[in-house]
């Protein structure tokens, strides 16, 4: 009898828990089917649209609201085209160029010039700088021959990748508005012979920031010499 009571008893207990799990698994299919029919019949909650970054589309070749119309008034500039009366050269990049001309050097401006043709002091000054040692097949920067003017004004006007040997003023000499002061070249730029022209503000070492400025003996030009424009210099 014990031992019969023992497996009556043990029999008892197996199916309670049989009994208990069909329980606790039912209660659990349950929960489930209730979550999936509260998650459809609740709506989708408001999703947070990703937007796209928006390019930020910049053409180096424009110049911002702040430098139009910087030469309104271009007949009354104190600057003239930086070569001789009666000559006239394609200016290859204006301001905000797509090559060198950002940045510090925004207001640069190029003349395409066979190498040897004559440059002229583009506003009355005093030359405090020459560098002509350089040849036009030297690559750089730091190549590049260079004279440089100072203005009364506090400015200073620089005219770059002259020929080697290609000065005819010297350090100390004063010039006046279209004195001959050097000859063009390539040097620091092979193979594009040009002469870069610039006025600087408060000093005159390359990280200077450039100006605006315009040319009284030439064509309107309201926001800056036009690339790829072709300007003469007049007598007037």
């Amino acid at each position: 009898m014990a031992a019969n009571g023992l497996i009556s008893i043990h029999r008892f207990n197996t199916t309670c828990n049989r009994g208990k799990y069909l329980v606790t698994g039912a209660l659990f299919l349950l929960i489930m089917i209730t979550c999936v029919a509260c998650q459809i019949g609740s709506p989708a909650p408001a999703s947070t649209p990703t937007l796209a970054p928006t390019p930020t589309l910049i053409s180096i070749s424009t110049l911002s609201p702040d430098d139009l119309f910087i030469c309104q008034s271009s007949e009354t500039s104190e600057y003239v085209l930086p070569f001789p009366v009666g000559v006239g050269y394609i200016c290859i990049q204006g301001y905000v160029g797509r090559t060198y001309h950002f940045g510090v050097f925004k207001y640069g401006i190029d003349f395409a010039m066979p190498i040897g043709s004559m440059i002229t002091a583009a506003r009355e000054g005093r030359v405090i700088h020459v560098e002509v040692s350089h040849s036009d097949q030297e690559y750089g920067t730091d190549n590049a021959n260079v004279v440089i003017v100072s203005h009364e004004d506090g400015t200073f006007g620089r005219y770059v990748h002259l020929t080697k040997d290609g000065t005819l003023v010297i350090v100390g000499q004063r010039v006046v508005q279209g004195d001959p002061i050097g000859l063009s070249g390539s040097s620091g730029d092979p193979g594009n012979p040009h002469l870069h022209f610039d006025v600087t503000i408060e000093c005159s070492r390359p990280s200077c920031r450039t100006i605006p400025v315009c040319f009284s003996n030439t064509k309107p030009h309201t926001d800056g010499l036009v690339t790829n424009e072709f300007y003469a210099a007049s007598s007037d």
